[in-house]
């Protein structure tokens, strides 16, 4: 009996759901995709491992590599793009301390000053900044590279490679220039998946005020329709090396 294991590595999008749902539906792509590929391979043991962290760009992942190498999946589904390709109104450094989970002095003055004044200039503060991006197109490009190459290199394991997906107008609104930076940054990744022989799932397509309602996370909808994609890729791929395995023992026990 052969297994299947996958791992999710990303930002939020691969975790959360919006609007939230209720339960038991809650389940985002990674754990409708198991379901699925449970039912249709009832036979073997279905085991998908979701490293999401929310708000991550491609250089935390890279920091990562090592940890995420250890896991030996056969298969990785690949979800980063957005954390590093949005317009900004704050540096990365203000965020980290906004968000750091330890409570300190440093960021209630932090949070407070975010809230009070930043958020309600936010579209403005954008503009001031050039529209800057936290990570640069360039170092985008490197990073995400290095992520592929390291983990191929380093495993057996098929990698499906997803795009950022379309902003809605509030996005746009409020971080000016995301949309044109999310197009630039889709064909890195385009371009990418396409060097490494990678299966690329591209979800431009989808309708945001339906499966991202808020410019950025699926809703439930929108992970059913990312399961199934993910769902038909790896049944494509466990069909063809199903097919190989028979060649290559009918070549062996001569008879072919």
């Amino acid at each position: 009996m052969q297994n299947i294991r996958i791992v999710i590595i990303g930002n939020s999008v691969g975790l959360r759901i919006r609007p939230p749902g209720e339960f038991p539906e809650n389940k985002n792509y990674g754990a409708i995709l198991e379901l699925m590929l449970q039912k249709k391979y009832p036979e073997k043991v279905v085991l998908i491992q979701n490293l999401c962290i929310g708000r991550a760009t491609i250089w935390e992942i890279l920091q990562k590599r090592n940890e995420i190498l250890r896991e030996f999946p056969d298969y990785y589904v690949i979800n980063y793009g957005v954390s590093d390709a949005s317009t900004r109104e704050i540096p990365l450094w203000y965020s980290n301390i906004i968000n750091n989970n330890r409570e300190s002095f440093r960021k209630k003055i932090f949070s407070s000053f975010y809230v009070y004044v930043i958020k309600k200039v936010r579209p403005y503060l954008v503009n001031i900044r050039g529209k800057k991006t936290w990570v640069s197109k360039k170092k985008f490009e490197k990073y995400y590279s290095e992520v592929v190459r390291f983990l191929k290199k380093g495993t057996n394991a098929k990698f499906i490679i997803m795009s950022i997906n379309n902003p809605t107008i509030r996005i746009e609104n409020e971080l000016p220039g995301s949309t044109e930076k999310y197009l630039e940054y889709n064909k890195i990744i385009k371009n990418i998946s396409e060097k490494y022989k990678a299966q690329y799932l591209d979800t431009t397509d989808l309708i945001p005020n339906i499966h991202t309602p808020d410019g950025i996370h699926f809703s439930l909808e929108g992970h059913k329709v990312i399961a199934e994609r993910i769902y038909n890729m790896i049944i494509e791929e466990e069909r063809g090396s199903e097919i190989s395995r028979e060649k290559n023992y009918h070549k062996k026990s001569g008879l072919s």
